[in-house]
């Protein structure tokens, strides 16, 4: 039981072999055993190892008293099925690899941006060290004091900066650190040894049950290279399921990895020394769409390859750089059929005054709402009449 499958579009938890060998563990039937498997579809349906469940909730859904869902609870965690933490009105439930007593993954193996503590925001760093803090908690300009867990402390004696990468100092005790520091100081509070690696795991799962950063994005659906006008990739775009986006750049010092931050990286047009090269070009909205254009392979009036761009982001996020590119071109803009879609194309039209030669903006006819989806039932014929003009040459059938 290594973590979550994804099969056809479905989530599966594999079910643990404890449950059934009575020579490992206790039995787990009856209540724990209904326990058990709420918390695995909830966490199925949330795609997170680690949920919040209110105690309304459990008793209503799994039709058990209150000191019912408490023995329950207990026989999974000495099973080493869960582990939890009591919130306000119910518990975080953490799953557990009952062989190894380890956090499940928060993954579908999947790729994932790794998790840069440097650059978590101070709501998401006060709702981690809320989640261990007990009792009073004293709100500050730039942090909070809380009692400090190292010690009996009777009033807030540990302050945290949250706008500082969360420093914290425990004045009695005399001791700092960041937050590696003090999830490996919490688990020695409770006679453990972990690793770094193993305390980053904690803070990730601690992160993500309180719902202060994405549990899951799962394997990318496709990746989108921009390249600069030399042909070398500046940075990528990844596609996640829900159209979820992150972007990463090259790590110029290890060959093969990525940053997963792009504010250095030079921001270009998709598809940039296509563009450069041709004399027609059109605009999407996505990446998604003018992989799809692309694939009509069409030309312009004198033959020409066309090239199909888009810019980083989608709409709303056009650069003035972008329009240089795209001097004394023809342009033609297909904006998708929103709101956003019309104004980012009225804003791209009008940022190409004076630098392209001409500037079409067409819209698709009525029921369709983007590049993709008028393609799923037209062709090169149908989108040179939709541009007119005779801006485009149809390409014969390969």
């Amino acid at each position: 039981m290594s973590g979550i499958l994804h099969l056809n579009d479905i989530l599966y938890f594999p079910v643990p072999k404890n449950i059934f060998n009575v020579g490992r563990c206790p039995e787990i039937k009856g209540s724990p055993l209904t326990l058990y498997l709420y918390i695995l579809y909830l966490s199925q349906e949330r795609t997170k190892a680690s949920i919040y469940i209110t105690n309304e909730e459990l008793q209503r859904i799994t039709g058990m008293s209150k000191n019912t869902i408490l023995n329950a609870r207990a026989v999974l965690e000495e099973a080493g099925f869960i582990s939890f933490s009591k919130g306000s009105g119910g518990y975080t439930y953490i799953l557990l690899n009952p062989e190894t007593a380890k956090v499940l993954v928060n993954s579908l193996r999947g790729e994932y941006p790794p998790l840069d503590f440097n650059s978590l925001q101070p709501d998401q760093l006060r709702s981690y060290y809320l989640h261990h803090a007990k009792g009073e908690v004293n709100e500050g300009d730039s942090g909070i004091m809380v009692r400090c867990p190292f010690h009996d402390d009777r009033s807030p004696s540990m302050s945290i900066n949250l706008d500082n990468g969360s420093v914290w100092h425990c004045h009695p005790c005399g001791i700092s650190g960041r937050l590696i520091e003090f999830e490996t100081r919490m688990a020695q509070a409770k006679r453990e040894t972990i690793t770094t690696s193993e305390a980053h795991k904690r803070v990730r799962a601690v992160l993500v049950s309180v719902g202060a950063i994405d549990a899951t994005l799962g394997l990318p659906e496709a990746k989108y290279e921009y390249h600069n006008g030399n042909g070398a990739v500046v940075f990528e775009v990844l596609r996640y399921k829900g159209k979820k986006f992150r972007q990463r750049q090259p790590d110029t010092d290890k060959p093969g990895h990525y940053v997963w931050k792009v504010n250095s990286a030079q921001k270009v047009l998709y598809g940039l020394p296509a563009v450069l090269e041709a004399e027609l070009v059109i605009i999407c909205e996505g990446e998604k769409d003018v992989n799809n254009l692309r694939l009509l392979n069409l030309n312009d009036a004198k033959e020409r390859p066309v090239a199909v761009t888009t810019c980083p982001g989608g709409a709303s996020k056009w650069r003035a750089s972008y329009s240089q590119a795209l001097k004394g071109k023809r342009v033609v803009i297909f904006p998708d059929q929103d709101f956003a879609g019309r104004r980012h194309a009225a804003a791209v039209e009008y940022a190409l005054k004076g630098i392209a030669s001409e500037v079409r903006v067409c819209h698709f006819p009525d029921g369709f709402k983007d590049m993709t989806e008028y393609l799923g039932e037209h062709g090169a014929t149908d989108l040179a009449l939709l541009i007119d003009g005779g801006w485009i040459s149809v390409p014969t059938a390969v």
